[in-house]
């Protein structure tokens, strides 16, 4: 949501505005903001990994 926002924020200050440095400016906000995403929903999917990966080495182990 927050990169569709710089999106349409840039825009508006690139066409509407005419301020083309602060359109560019803002305008870059959004694959950073994407990025961060990114990262978080990876470290979560990591974890939910090696807490399955731990939780099968044990039931593995103690069946044995």
């Amino acid at each position: 949501m927050a990169a569709v926002g710089s999106v349409l924020l840039s825009w508006y200050q690139y066409y509407v505005q005419g301020n083309k440095q602060h359109g560019v400016f803002i305008g870059l906000w959004a694959p950073t903001l994407l990025g961060f995403s990114n990262a978080i929903r990876i470290a979560n999917i990591s974890r939910k990994v090696e807490s399955k990966t731990s939780n099968l080495v044990d039931w593995l182990t103690q069946n044995r």
